[in-house]
């Protein structure tokens, strides 16, 4: 069991046989354990292989002879790396301490990193998803374990480009509260795990800064270790003491259901030469050394839920508090929020969450999301109003002019859809109806669609039957290379979000509701997806690109708590 010197008692090692560990993962059994998942790949099919990447799969076999239930495999295909997620996922349930190792390729988004599996292909943002284990997910599974879980990252090092979204490499990893993350090598990684993971009392942190090439990060005392022996802080022998150790034992056992600073400080100065007192000092050591203990120990005691904690994150971000993502793990970013949310709300600024905190922090959320939606639904009715008023003049007339002076205003317009059909009738009834070489011309210029081309055409027949249509298709060109920094910027931002089919289905649903007609509810973003995005950003006041965004992303949570 993973433990710290300053936990209660002391940890015991246990022996499994292979009918405890069936039953513990199939069946679901209560019993605690040890559990370790171990992936070691090295030889990939289309990609450079990984030299020693399988070692660790052979060091776990330390850990296995600790007692330590562990799943692993060498060389694992994607589908085989899935069924060992799954496996892991529920026995971690009832676990005691968890260990995940992998080593491997790895590559990452600016967001998110990939653990490859030996068979992954090509490596690209929109399938990375569904063909690679995102780290965030065995984040979620470790983060059940707080201060029992070490997750070990072993690579070779290689950086670069993968494509215009990807980079080789393990990206930046905040370490959900609780969990130790160690990164190496391959090789360094297997002598880690022999020779401190699946040692008796090993103080994890202390032994790594003493092995060149291994970097701890997350969570990490001194005092951490994983395999705790029975014998690991023998207690001193008792000592002439002022009472009787009935009085001892019995005062110390009010002390560690207090639990603080002062309660142990009243037991040293009680008892200074008491069972407990070696102990008592460590604690107090620690929790002066993390000033924030309390609070720590507080949040971790309301058991939040990974829905929680995003709902958490989705009212920081609606009160405008940037907390880096809403995934649910409480990394740098969201307890800077918290920290900042709290500052301003005259609490402590210690960056962890009361239940008084999370009530009142939704109260906040709750009331500005109404305010977000009232500002829309006004802003949406006045534009509204603009709208009608201008297809009156314009588009509801009849003709061609009308329908392009409507479009060129409101080119996502609540008419819009209508005024594009129309013009397509009309020029399609006037190509039918012309022949000859303006035909023919205009047939070269409308494949080939681009600003000197319509050119060509306007100086050859600048009154022709085309010339309007090619004016404005000119014109939204020209728009469009104006713009085209800005949409390469927005395209990115949304890229950087690595969204899946169902987050992408999720937000069609959402348009969808608003009205604002996005097509197919199907997880792709099409051209009246885009189209829909531009309304919703437009009727909020927000840059138009018809990108998402974290802030269309924050404006759309927002107001589903409305709704």
């Amino acid at each position: 069991m993973l433990g710290t010197m300053n936990e209660k008692g002391t940890a015991r090692l246990k022996r499994v046989t292979i009918v405890t560990v069936f039953f513990s993962i199939v069946a679901g059994a209560a019993v605690a354990e040890d559990v370790a998942l171990v992936i070691g790949n090295g030889n990939y099919d289309r990609m450079r292989d990984v030299r020693r990447g399988g070692q660790v799969v052979q060091a776990a076999g330390a850990l296995k002879d600790a007692g330590v239930v562990v799943l692993s495999q060498e060389d694992a295909k994607m589908r085989a790396m899935a069924g060992l997620a799954g496996q892991f996922a529920q026995a971690a349930r009832n676990a005691d301490g968890v260990i995940v190792v992998l080593s491997g390729r790895f590559v990452n988004s600016g967001t998110e990193t990939y653990f490859l599996p030996t068979d992954i292909r090509n490596p690209e943002l929109a399938s990375i998803s569904s063909e690679a284990m995102p780290l965030s997910a065995i984040e979620a599974i470790l983060a059940k374990v707080p201060g029992r879980a070490i997750l070990v990252l072993a690579s070779d090092g290689d950086t670069g480009q993968m494509g215009p979204y990807l980079n080789q490499g393990i990206g930046t990893i905040e370490a959900p509260q609780g969990v130790t993350i160690v990164q190496t090598e391959p090789e360094k990684a297997a002598n880690f795990i022999e020779s401190v993971l699946a040692v008796e009392d090993a103080e994890i942190v202390t032994q790594a800064d003493h092995m060149r090439g291994i970097t701890v990060s997350g969570y990490k005392p001194d005092t951490l270790r994983f395999l705790a022996s029975q014998s690991a802080s023998p207690a001193p022998a008792p000592a002439p003491a002022r009472n009787s150790g009935s009085d001892d034992e019995g005062y110390w056992n009010a002390v560690r259901d207090i639990d603080t600073v002062e309660a142990y400080q009243s037991y040293l100065d009680r008892y200074p030469d008491g069972q407990h007192a070696k102990e008592a000092r460590q604690i107090v050591t620690g929790v002066r050394a993390e000033p924030n203990r309390d609070a720590r120990v507080q949040e971790e005691n309301l058991g939040l839920s990974r829905d929680q904690r995003r709902e958490i994150q989705r009212n920081l971000s609606i009160l405008d508090y940037n907390t880096r993502g809403i995934d649910g793990i409480f990394g740098k970013g969201t307890r800077a929020a918290i920290g900042a949310w709290q500052q301003k709300n005259g609490y402590d600024a210690t960056g962890f969450l009361t239940r008084e905190q999370i009530g009142a922090l939704k109260v906040q959320a709750d009331k500005r999301a109404a305010e977000l939606q009232a500002q829309a639904e006004r802003r949406k009715a006045e534009q509204e109003r603009a709208d009608e008023a201008y297809w009156r003049e314009t588009g509801a007339v009849g003709d061609e002019a009308g329908y392009r002076a409507y479009l060129k205003r409101y080119h996502d317009g609540k008419y819009a859809e209508v005024a594009t059909a129309r013009l397509a009738e009309i020029e399609k009834q006037r190509r039918d109806s012309i022949v000859g070489q303006e035909r023919q011309l205009w047939e070269r210029v409308s494949n080939q669609d681009t600003v000197e081309a319509y050119d060509s055409y306007l100086s050859k027949y600048p009154k022709g039957s085309f010339a309007a249509e090619a004016r404005a298709r000119r014109d939204e060109l020209v728009q469009e290379q104006q713009n085209a920094k800005a949409m390469e910027s927005a395209k990115a931002a949304e890229d950087r979000l690595g969204m899946n089919a169902a987050t992408r289905t999720i937000i069609e649903q959402r348009l969808n509701a608003l009205g604002l007609k996005p097509g197919a509810i199907d997880g792709v973003f099409d051209e009246r997806t885009r189209r829909a995005i531009r309304r919703f950003q437009n009727e909020r006041g927000m840059e138009v690109t018809g990108y998402v965004n974290q802030a269309v992303v924050v404006r759309i949570l927002a107001e589903s708590i409305l709704r």
